[in-house]
């Protein structure tokens, strides 16, 4: 699984002064020791201030434009990176800026059925219904209707699966749904399911190694190491070094499980030299090791591992 990390960058002169010009080929971003995969966003960060400007500007003219605006800039505060948190926790809150942006149609309705009433008839009154202001009726309506929006979103939420599941329903060109719904399935021990999640994402992206990694754990969790081996050894070495180094580890511990332990051994190595902090390639290789009778490395590669988490701490 991939983690993206969000890093706010403020570069200055010798001077004090800002600089603006730099691209992400000017940043180098490595963990443990191990180079990152790094992407430069756009800076946003005047875009809050600017909006509580409007705002206030609003607020006699427009009030209710004014509250609209608010509402939605208090709601969309958590998708805005300022505070970190979870893309799941972020859409799961997708619906709550909707009641401000209903309160601005409704300001914006306001004053559209104001003037069209004063253009007919001359009259400046708002319409009503039974005595009930029609724009009022329409932020109710729009009220309602978001809420019936969240409802049946709220249906969709109610676990990973059925998140996932409507995610490839809705998107079956996306490899990170079909990668998603796969995984959602796998950790509910439902191997058949997830097998079949997996081949169906492999007739739309046969050389995805995401798909094909997954494939290789399913056969795992049914006890078929030497299918994952297949599966393992035709997979493309790509994506960042934690997915490289989880990659080899995985295929090193099949060829574990069928007895093929010398060649297992360098899948650890590698794994551990991608992703030195994986202590599961740690672990794996020193069972190896145990295996072929060599308990003296084995001991050794698990007093490094103690040592270096002890230096972490």
């Amino acid at each position: 699984r991939t983690t993206v990390v969000l890093v706010p960058a403020l570069v200055r002169t010798k001077t004090g002064e800002l600089v603006y010009t730099l691209g992400a080929d000017d940043f180098k971003l490595t963990d443990d020791g191990v180079p990152q995969s790094l992407t430069l966003g756009a800076d946003s960060g005047a875009a809050p201030l600017a909006l509580v400007v409007v705002v206030y500007v609003l607020r006699r003219r427009a009030p209710l434009v004014a509250m609209g605006l608010a509402f939605a800039w208090v709601a969309y505060l958590p998708t805005l990176g300022l505070v970190a948190i979870t893309n799941e926790r972020a859409d799961r809150y997708f619906y709550v800026p909707m009641i401000g942006l209903v309160l601005v149609v409704v300001a914006a309705l306001s004053h559209g059925a104001a003037w069209f009433g004063a253009k007919l008839r001359k009259n400046p009154n708002p319409l009503t219904i039974m005595g009930t202001p029609v724009v009022w009726l329409l932020a109710a309506a729009l009220v309602a209707g978001s809420g019936m929006l969240a409802r049946a979103q709220s249906t969709i939420w109610v676990n990973e699966e059925l998140m996932w599941a409507r995610a490839v329903k809705a998107a079956p060109n996306s490899v990170r749904a079909w990668a998603g719904y796969a995984s959602s399935l796998l950790e509910q021990r439902k191997t058949q399911e997830a097998e079949m999640a997996v081949s169906a994402g492999l007739q739309r992206f046969n050389e995805d190694s995401r798909l094909r990694e997954l494939l290789a754990l399913v056969y795992m969790n049914q006890g078929s190491y030497v299918s994952a081996c297949s599966v393992l050894k035709e997979t493309a070495d790509d994506g960042s070094a934690y997915e490289r180094a989880q990659r080899a580890s995985n295929l090193g511990y099949c060829l574990m499980q069928i007895g093929r332990l010398e060649e297992a051994l360098p899948r650890f190595q590698k794994a551990r030299k991608l992703a030195p902090w994986f202590d599961q390639a740690w672990s794996n290789e020193a069972e190896t090791l145990r295996r072929l009778g060599r308990d003296a490395e084995a001991k050794k590669l698990m007093d490094e591992l103690n040592a270096r988490d002890q230096g972490r701490d």
